[in-house]
């Protein structure tokens, strides 16, 4: 009996312990990584949408759309941080122009999804906001070892 009571207590400080680091480890990234963290995830369901005819049609142009408008909004809070600017020692200028770039390409692009045209869709978000992340990234990305 005490041997059942001993492995429900070591699960439970198990998932307190766990629970305790998870907390601690959100704040160790900065507010940019954790926006970042939101843009990619949102990147990734928007590109989910429209890689497919099936797909897009499933998710809807309106939704598609209103998923590239949420995008925008994350890139205007990321376009105020300074922190990738400084970490890479760059002027922040070139971070607001980067982050312009690709907020231009989004909008362009919510555009087109909202005529609800995949195929137009998918180009203009695989070519044009892929390319402007890929733009951004290649100056400002930093590889954190964490």
């Amino acid at each position: 009996m005490s041997r059942k009571w001993f492995a429900l207590a070591a699960a439970v400080g198990s998932v307190m312990f766990i629970a305790g680091i998870s907390p601690a480890q959100d704040e160790k990234h900065s507010e940019t990584h954790k926006l970042m963290e939101k843009i990619s995830k949102k990147n990734n369901e928007i590109k989910k949408d429209v890689r497919t005819p099936a797909n897009f049609e499933k998710a809807g142009a309106k939704k598609v759309a209103g998923k590239a408008d949420d995008l925008i909004k994350l890139l205007q809070d990321a376009r105020k941080q300074k922190e990738s600017a400084e970490k890479q020692k760059k002027s922040y200028d070139d971070w607001t122009k980067l982050t312009d770039a690709t907020i231009t390409a989004v909008e362009d692009f919510r555009k087109v999804a909202e005529k609800g045209n995949q195929a137009e869709a998918k180009k203009a978000f695989t070519s044009s906001v892929g390319a402007k992340c890929s733009d951004c990234h290649k100056v400002f990305r930093v590889e954190d070892d964490e």
